[in-house]
């Protein structure tokens, strides 16, 4: 105790506060002499010191508590006060062991951006806010939607008075200030509050804040904890600026080099080649092609299926000014003597999410007319084919070609003998035969061509026709050919 008149003496009385026993270690102030160690008080009995300061320390003994003293202990703590004529006054304190109300520190409020797939493409930190030093500054670029939800948690704010293990927060006070529109002309400057027992918090961020220029008010969030003992801690805060979802990306831009629209095929694989001139930012553009347009949006599973067969294939990764090449297999699209159109369907995708850009082009190629196939290769044994056991006296050096009959698909068989359809006869002698007189002098080739119109084909189909078999006509008409 501390007094100012001379002559007075101290004696202390302790005794348990409740009805419980109690225990307690007395020093002497002055010293560090240990007056009495751990020593026990039974409800009712009492301890005197006579001593004018000391030291205590009031804890009964719990191997449960996590600082090894009972929670809601109690003592009685009397001074006495008394000079040498006798006269005495007396004070006392009543001393109780709470952790909660014993509490000598403020909370500590610290929160973070959670990394959530949903945002994680949207939100970039720009560092320390340029006119607050300590305090984080994000960006938020909106989806598509119009509108981002960002999640936070304060699961780092803490109260060093906690004895458990836990940070020791009663309650989480969040607010958020200046969120409207850059061009708002009587904004609602009400914070929008929301108070949390959890450390877990989300805001939906809609308005854009950054005028086309990039300049706007940034919008505030601000948090503040309390701990067990109701004792708030002091704000912290981070700044937001939002803008639209375009702000800032290009779409990727794609030039494709081969094969340009229209133009003509005749090998059995197809390259696609180009490269990204710009709008990969992050070098995350992917190109996929397909024969199919449905094949573009089908699972990875399926997709592979159709990469396999050469109906699909896809090149990922890819940075500005990075060039590419792919293939699809287009030999089973040829037809037997008619030119087919076939187009190129392509998807260009950068990034991922509802925040990528997703590209749809196509290109139109024209396939050449497939050549007319030959029955003796599949069947040798096949009528006017060299492998057939029947060998007629009357027709020798039999050419044979397949040609697809223009009605029903039928197929027509044309037997051309010297290419004038002239029948030999045994002695040699040969006549024309009935319905192709006036073709024996006549040029291979064109009398191919003239039996082709006289059974219903269109000149430039039956001239490409003949056209594939140029070199045979050829032979037939150098000096000396023997039928």
């Amino acid at each position: 105790f501390n007094t100012e008149i001379s002559g007075l003496d101290a004696d202390w009385q302790i005794r348990s506060g409740d009805s419980n026993p109690v225990s307690t270690s007395i020093a002497d102030m002055s010293s560090g002499t240990a007056v009495w160690t751990n020593r026990s008080l039974d409800p009712g009995k009492s301890q005197h010191i006579e001593e004018d300061s000391f030291t205590g320390r009031f804890c009964v003994n719990d191997v449960i508590s996590p600082t090894n003293c009972r929670i809601d202990a109690h003592w009685e703590l009397t001074l006495f006060v008394h000079d040498s004529d006798g006269h005495m006054r007396k004070v006392g304190i009543h001393l109780k062991t709470n952790d909660v109300q014993a509490d000598e520190h403020k909370p500590v409020a610290a929160f973070t951006v959670k990394d959530h797939p949903s945002s994680r493409d949207n939100m970039q930190y720009l560092g320390e806010h340029p006119d607050d030093t300590g305090k984080d500054y994000w960006q938020v670029r909106l989806k598509r939607t119009g509108d981002i939800i960002v999640q936070f948690s304060a699961e780092n704010s803490s109260d060093a008075d906690s004895t458990d293990g836990t940070p020791g927060i009663e309650s989480y006070q969040w607010e958020v200030y200046f969120d409207w529109p850059y061009d708002a002309t009587n904004p609602d400057d009400t914070a929008k509050s929301k108070t949390e027992t959890s450390p877990d918090f989300s805001h939906q961020f809609r308005n854009i804040t950054v005028d086309p220029a990039g300049y706007g008010l940034d919008i505030q969030i601000v948090l503040k904890v309390v701990d067990r003992a109701g004792r708030s801690s002091e704000e912290t805060l981070m700044y937001f600026r939002v803008v639209p979802e375009s702000f800032g990306d290009e779409p990727p831009n794609v030039e494709f080099t081969t094969p340009i629209d229209g133009a003509t095929q005749s090998d059995e694989m197809v390259w696609i080649n180009g490269s990204v001139l710009s709008g990969s930012e992050n070098g995350n553009v992917q190109i996929e092609v397909a024969l199919d347009p449905t094949h573009l949006n089908l699972s990875p599973a399926q997709k592979f299926t159709k990469d396999e067969r050469g109906e699909y294939n896809s090149t990922n990764g890819l940075g500005n000014a990075q060039a590419f090449s792919m293939t699809l297999d287009i030999s089973e699209l040829y037809k037997e003597g008619e030119g087919v159109q076939q187009t190129i369907w392509i998807k260009i995708t950068e990034g991922s999410g509802s925040s990528a850009y997703v590209i749809y082009k196509q290109i139109d190629i024209n396939l050449v007319p497939g050549a007319a196939s030959d029955p003796c290769v599949e069947d040798p044994t096949a009528a006017g084919c060299e492998g057939e056991n029947q060998q007629s006296e009357d027709t020798e050096g039999v050419d044979t070609w397949v040609l697809a009959a223009g009605g029903g698909g039928a197929l027509l068989l044309i037997v051309i003998i010297l290419a004038t359809l002239v029948v030999l006869r045994r002695g040699g002698e040969s006549v024309a035969e009935e319905g192709f007189a006036g073709v024996e002098s006549m040029d291979p080739m064109e009398a191919y061509v003239q039996q082709l119109i006289a059974q219903g084909y269109d000149e430039m189909t039956a001239r490409a026709y003949a056209q594939q078999y140029a070199a045979h006509f050829q032979q037939q008409a150098a000096p000396g050919y023997q039928q």
